[in-house]
């Protein structure tokens, strides 16, 4: 005879989860959410490249981490898009939509298939590239000219292409929009364009019959929660630093991710 606990679990799928792990795997699932958490409240971006490889090393299952990933961002993006809508760059936000939804549909339908190989020196290369830049002059100073902006563009193609992919081309367009969206604008326009991009997101799993892992989210959203209200503290304490010292460390983050990025393939 099953309690009424142990039966509330079974029918939500939860105890037969609970069941293939051991009590430390469960326990560092719930910490990598509030890490992911964390750094997406501190930084408005980077939460799902930090935080999925080590997922995936407890439970190797992208398609059981990926939905909850992206409805967190969801709830998270519209929870800090509601409370900053006068602070979101929207000219430069209409802009980006445009240019970044035909490779995020692409990266979706997985009709343009490149390379691992390819794709990780672009996403990761770029990031340590722009990661240095950012680190030694406070904010990037690329002269104006053809060649720049063919090369962001590119920069933002790819981006598209790995968010409609793998929720990982935040990398490749912090590094470009960083550049050109002040710093007191910056948050608020990055939580909007990772809710536009994630609700495309969601819609195409949802379609394609992909379980959005609901019943899951009863214990790791109070994870991701957790994690971005100390996320949110930190932000505050970066948000009063000089500007220079702010996209600083912004360049730290990128370089994190390029590095982890490198290790996590090659190794």
């Amino acid at each position: 005879m099953l309690s009424s606990l142990e039966l509330a679990l079974h029918q939500l799928g939860l105890n037969d989860f609970f069941a293939m792990l051991e009590a430390w795997q469960i326990w560092a699932i719930f910490g990598c959410f509030i890490w992911g958490g964390f750094v997406r409240g501190a930084f408005s971006f980077g939460g799902a490249a930090l935080s999925l490889p080590m997922l995936l090393v407890i439970y190797p299952q992208p398609l059981f981490f990926l939905p909850l990933i992206a409805v967190h961002l969801l709830f998270f993006g519209c929870f800090s898009v509601i409370k900053r809508l006068s602070q979101i760059d929207w000219p430069y936000l209409r802009k980006l939509i445009v240019l970044l939804l035909p490779t995020k549909i692409l990266g979706i339908l997985g009709l343009l298939q490149l390379p691992a190989e390819v794709l990780v020196i672009i996403i990761y290369g770029f990031s340590l590239f722009y990661a240095v830049n950012y680190l030694l002059l406070g904010k990037l100073r690329a002269k104006p000219g053809r060649a720049t902006q063919i090369t962001e563009t590119v920069m933002l193609l790819f981006g598209g292409y790995m968010s409609g992919t793998a929720l990982s081309g935040a990398p490749l367009i912090v590094a470009v929009v960083g550049k050109y969206v002040a710093k007191n604008s910056l948050r608020a326009t990055l939580f909007a364009l990772w809710t536009m991009l994630v609700i495309i997101k969601l819609a195409a799993m949802h379609y394609a019959g992909f379980s959005l892992q609901l019943a899951h989210h009863l214990w790791l959203l109070p994870a991701a929660a957790i994690g971005h209200l100390i996320g949110i503290r930190v932000y505050r304490y970066l948000h009063q630093l000089p500007d220079q010292v702010y996209y600083r460390v912004l360049g730290c983050i990128l370089l994190l991710l390029g590095v982890l990025g490198f290790v996590d393939y090659f190794l």
